[in-house]
């Protein structure tokens, strides 16, 4: 081999071995800021986790703290600061990363505290009807979304059952979803489906299926939501006994509602107009003969009950009646002849419907169940950053 070809072959060497070393180390590098992403990524994620508890402490007391803890992955430090009714949150997640380099993650958060604040409705009053016994359809029932237009283009008058669903008959119809736990049978077997016809179908690709949870309905538990109303400041009026609703009657506002507190049974026969907003909290049964109508609420914000009655133990509503509230029974509920409820109702046993009863969903009032929870502080979101 000659002299330049030595050389040259030399040459080629040392530059393949330049290219080799230069490659692996770009290989190296793109690994690392990898490895530094995903490093970035858990100390974000720490960050976040010490962020939600903060977020937690302020609803439950709005005061200045700090506190440090461990995430899945990495660790959060935590500040809060209080300015009158603003709160700032400065937590930063950390984490060892590639060579024993310490990486940091920033997130701040500023919320506004809205103190007292009206806790949304719960979830079991969100049906048309719902039952934590077995539920059966038969006869005429129709179950409809009341309001119409944009405000209920999205609303749907559900059914659900936490045990089992079954439908008797072609006559029923629902204008919404019908949900069960345990089992679903109809007769004809046509009828289970023809029955359900959601309003808005969302994402839903069934109109009746099973679901893997319970809808949760509380016991009936008076001294606990004469409590919670109390602390929310509501005025309480106590009816020892029974006591009848009739003629016309005018009770509180959206943001301070009348509470009726009934220690006996409820009774609406000879009809009754209802302005304003008002909570009936009833130790025994509710039973409405004659018509229940809503007058002037006072409210112009969206549609909603402004009439809530809660049993102790059952609810019948019977007639060719037009009764106008959101209903809990902590026993079982009849609707017998050619009622229309305008409202929903919950049962925490049974609930046996005959005749022609049709309820027209409304969405419930949040002002009317503060004796499930009590009110509560709400946090607004107003700024947020994160580096």
């Amino acid at each position: 081999m000659g002299k330049v070809a030595v050389i040259a072959l030399v040459a080629f060497s040392i530059s393949g071995a330049y290219y080799t070393m230069d490659r692996n180390q770009r290989t190296l590098d793109t690994e690392a800021e990898i490895s530094d992403h995903r490093y970035e990524v858990l100390a974000r994620e720490a960050a976040l986790t010490g962020l939600a508890i903060a977020k937690q402490g302020l609803a439950d007391s709005f005061v200045p703290s700090a506190f440090t803890g461990e995430a899945t992955n990495g660790d959060y430090d935590v500040d809060i600061t209080v300015a009158a009714d603003m709160a700032t949150v400065n937590s930063v997640g950390s984490i060892m990363a590639t060579k024993d380099v310490p990486l940091e993650y920033k997130v701040q958060a500023s919320y506004k505290v809205i103190v007292g604040a009206l806790p949304p409705a719960p979830n079991f009053l969100k049906y048309a009807l719902v039952s934590d016994e077995s539920l059966e359809l038969g006869g005429a029932v129709v179950t409809e979304v009341f309001v119409q237009g944009e405000e209920g283009a999205e609303l749907n008058a559900n059914m659900h059952t936490n045990k089992n669903l079954h439908v008797n008959g072609n006559k029923a119809f629902v204008e919404g979803f019908g949900t069960y736990r345990n089992s679903a049978s109809s007769n004809p077997a046509s009828a289970l489906e023809n029955t359900f016809d959601p309003n808005y179908w969302g994402a839903g690709t069934e109109s009746v299926y099973s679901v893997d949870e319970d809808v949760v309905i509380p016991s009936f538990d008076g001294p606990t939501w004469m409590a919670n109303v109390a602390s929310s400041g509501y005025t309480v009026t106590d009816i020892a006994g029974d006591f009848t609703l009739t003629g016309s009657q005018t009770y509180g506002t959206q943001e301070n509602p009348a509470v009726i507190h009934v220690t006996g049974n409820l009774y609406s026969s000879g009809g009754a107009v209802v302005d304003g907003y008002v909570m009936f909290i009833v130790d025994g049964n509710i039973d409405i003969s004659g018509n229940l109508e809503v007058g002037n609420s006072g409210y112009s914000g969206p549609d909603e009950s402004s009439v809530a009655m809660y049993a102790g133990a059952n609810l019948e509503i019977n007639g060719n009646i037009d009764v106008a509230a959101q209903f809990y029974a902590g026993g079982d509920v009849f609707l017998g002849g050619s009622p229309n409820v305008y409202g929903g109702i919950t049962t925490k046993g049974t609930a046996t419907l005959q005749g022609s009863p049709s309820i027209y969903y409304r969405t419930p009032s949040g002002s009317l169940t503060t004796n499930f929870s009590g009110t509560e502080n709400r946090l607004e979101l107003v700024a947020y950053s994160e580096w």
